[in-house]
C-alpha cells in the first residue's frame, strides 16, 4: 500500500506541474510526503504488542551470538538468504527498474509508466494477505514455489515481448502479471522468514544480523 501511495503521488505531480518545474522542483514534493512516516513508524513500533514467546524471553537476558546462530542454523540461514535474494531481485526488476525501462528502452512518457505500476500494485496490494492466508491452509511452500518459478519463466519474455511492441497496454499487462505474482510470493514471506528459528534467536537469525550481513540494511 506504501508502494502504490508513492506510485500514486508521483502520477500527480508528473501531470501537475510543467517538466521545466517538476525537473527544478516539483519532484522533492513526494520525498517530502513521504518523511511522514517516520512519525508513524515510531507509533508502531513503541506501541507494537510483542508475542507470548517474546515476552516469555524477555525475562530471560541471555544474548545469542551471531556466529553460533550460524554454526547450528546453517541451512536456515541459507533458505533465508535465497529467499531474501528472490524477494530483493524481483522488488527492483518490477518495482524500482519498471519505470525507467519504460521511459529509457519504450520511450513511453512518465506518467504512463507510473499508471502501470499503481494498477500493478492495486493487483498486488490485495493478494499478498489473501496468500498469506492461504499459505497457513495449505502450507508455505507450494505458495513460494507456485509463485516464484513462474516470475522467473515469464519475466524475461515478457520483457522481450513488451520491448518488440512497446505499448501501454503491453507495459500495463507485464506489470499486472508481474505484480500478481509477486504478491503471492509476498504472502507468505516474512511468515517462512520467522519459522525457520526458534524465539530465542529469531531477530539474530532472521532480521537485524542476517541483514547485515547480506550488505541490505
Amino acid at each position: 500500500m506504501a508502494l502504490l501511495a508513492g506510485a500514486l503521488i508521483s502520477m500527480f505531480v508528473t501531470r501537475s506541474f510543467t517538466p521545466d518545474a517538476f525537473e527544478g522542483w516539483a519532484w522533492r514534493i513526494p520525498f517530502l510526503l513521504g518523511l511522514l512516516i517516520g512519525p508513524v513508524g515510531l507509533y508502531i513500533r513503541r506501541h507494537l504488542d510483542e508475542t507470548d514467546a517474546f515476552l516469555e524471553l524477555r525475562q530471560d537476558r541471555k544474548k545469542n551470538e551471531f556466529m553460533s546462530t550460524v554454526a547450528t542454523h546453517f541451512k536456515e540461514l541459507t533458505i533465508c538468504i535465497g529467499l531474501f535474494s528472490g524477494a530483493t531481485i524481483s522488488f527492483y526488476v518490477i518495482l524500482l527498474y519498471m519505470p525507467t525501462f519504460a521511459i529509457t528502452q519504450l520511450h513511453l512518457p512518465l506518467s504512463d509508466a507510473l499508471i502501470a505500476q499503481s494498477v500493478g500494485l492495486a493487483f498486488q496490494a490485495p493478494l499478498v494477505p489473501l496468500f498469506g492466508a492461504l499459505s497457513d491452509r495449505i502450507g508455505r511452500k507450494p505458495i513460494l514455489i507456485s509463485a516464484l518459478l513462474p516470475y522467473l519463466g515469464l519475466a524475461y519474455p515478457l520483457f522481450v515481448w513488451v520491448y518488440a511492441s512497446s505499448t501501454f497496454v503491453n507495459l500495463l499487462i507485464m506489470q499486472i502479471v508481474l505484480c500478481s505474482l509477486f504478491g503471492a510470493f509476498i504472502g507468505p514471506f516474512a511468515t517462512v522468514l520467522a519459522e525457520q528459528f526458534p524465539a530465542e534467536i529469531r531477530s539474530t537469525s532472521s532480521d537485524q544480523r542476517t541483514s547485515r550481513l547480506l550488505g541490505w540494511s
